[in-house]
Protein backbone atom coordinates (compact mmCIF):
# COMPACT_ATOMS: atom_id res chain seq x y z
CA UNK A 1 0.00 0.00 0.00
CA UNK A 2 3.05 2.48 0.42
CA UNK A 3 3.95 1.99 -2.95
CA UNK A 4 0.59 2.99 -4.37
CA UNK A 5 0.88 6.29 -6.02
CA UNK A 6 4.54 7.01 -4.34
CA UNK A 7 6.96 9.03 -5.24
CA UNK A 8 10.28 6.94 -4.40
CA UNK A 9 13.76 6.94 -5.04
CA UNK A 10 14.86 3.86 -7.40
CA UNK A 11 18.32 2.51 -7.76
CA UNK A 12 18.53 2.57 -11.67
CA UNK A 13 20.19 0.26 -14.46
CA UNK A 14 21.11 -2.56 -12.72
CA UNK A 15 22.03 -5.54 -13.42
CA UNK A 16 18.43 -7.02 -14.89
CA UNK A 17 17.41 -10.37 -12.46
CA UNK A 18 14.06 -12.23 -12.10
CA UNK A 19 11.42 -10.79 -10.04
CA UNK A 20 8.25 -12.31 -9.17
CA UNK A 21 8.33 -13.71 -13.45
CA UNK A 22 9.40 -10.53 -14.87
CA UNK A 23 13.23 -8.42 -15.12
CA UNK A 24 13.46 -5.98 -13.41
CA UNK A 25 16.77 -3.66 -13.80
CA UNK A 26 16.15 -1.33 -10.46
CA UNK A 27 15.62 -1.16 -7.21
CA UNK A 28 13.33 1.17 -5.05
CA UNK A 29 14.95 2.72 -2.22
CA UNK A 30 14.18 1.92 1.65
CA UNK A 31 15.51 2.61 5.10
CA UNK A 32 15.05 0.21 8.19
CA UNK A 33 15.83 1.88 12.24
CA UNK A 34 18.58 0.36 13.90
CA UNK A 35 16.68 -2.64 15.79
CA UNK A 36 14.54 -3.23 11.66
CA UNK A 37 11.34 -2.33 13.29
CA UNK A 38 10.54 0.60 11.22
CA UNK A 39 11.12 1.11 7.52
CA UNK A 40 10.33 3.78 5.53
CA UNK A 41 10.77 4.44 1.18
CA UNK A 42 13.25 7.41 0.06
CA UNK A 43 11.34 10.23 -1.15
CA UNK A 44 12.89 12.46 -3.45
CA UNK A 45 13.54 15.98 -2.21
CA UNK A 46 10.73 18.49 -2.49
CA UNK A 47 10.65 20.01 -6.35
CA UNK A 48 12.46 17.32 -7.80
CA UNK A 49 11.42 15.29 -11.24
CA UNK A 50 11.62 11.49 -12.54
CA UNK A 51 15.34 11.11 -13.09
CA UNK A 52 16.54 13.80 -11.34
CA UNK A 53 19.84 13.08 -10.12
CA UNK A 54 19.61 13.17 -5.98
CA UNK A 55 22.74 13.68 -3.64
CA UNK A 56 22.82 14.02 0.21
CA UNK A 57 23.88 17.31 1.74
CA UNK A 58 27.78 16.91 2.55
CA UNK A 59 28.64 14.14 0.16
CA UNK A 60 30.67 14.77 -2.56
CA UNK A 61 29.06 12.75 -5.95
CA UNK A 62 32.54 11.45 -7.37
CA UNK A 63 31.65 7.90 -9.31
CA UNK A 64 34.25 6.01 -10.84
CA UNK A 65 35.17 6.19 -14.67
CA UNK A 66 34.89 2.32 -14.64
CA UNK A 67 32.86 0.05 -12.26
CA UNK A 68 34.80 -3.03 -11.39
CA UNK A 69 31.58 -5.66 -12.24
CA UNK A 70 32.48 -7.89 -9.39
CA UNK A 71 32.99 -5.17 -6.49
CA UNK A 72 29.18 -5.07 -5.37
CA UNK A 73 29.63 -1.47 -4.50
CA UNK A 74 25.47 -0.88 -3.21
CA UNK A 75 26.56 -3.94 -0.30
CA UNK A 76 29.14 -1.66 0.32
CA UNK A 77 26.69 1.68 1.32
CA UNK A 78 23.38 -0.03 1.61
CA UNK A 79 24.13 -0.63 5.95
CA UNK A 80 24.35 3.23 6.50
CA UNK A 81 20.85 3.86 5.14
CA UNK A 82 18.88 4.04 8.20
CA UNK A 83 15.62 5.61 9.51
CA UNK A 84 16.12 7.96 12.67
CA UNK A 85 13.57 8.21 15.35
CA UNK A 86 11.38 10.55 13.95
CA UNK A 87 10.72 8.19 10.78
CA UNK A 88 13.20 10.61 8.46
CA UNK A 89 15.77 8.29 6.12
CA UNK A 90 19.09 9.51 5.97
CA UNK A 91 22.55 8.15 5.21
CA UNK A 92 25.19 8.31 7.36
CA UNK A 93 23.41 10.82 9.46
CA UNK A 94 23.23 13.06 6.55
Amino acid sequence: EKLENANVLVAANLKARNMGGFKSDGMVLCAENDDKTLFELLSPPEGSKPGDEVTFEGFARNPPTKLNKKKKIFETVQPEFRVDENGIAKYKDA
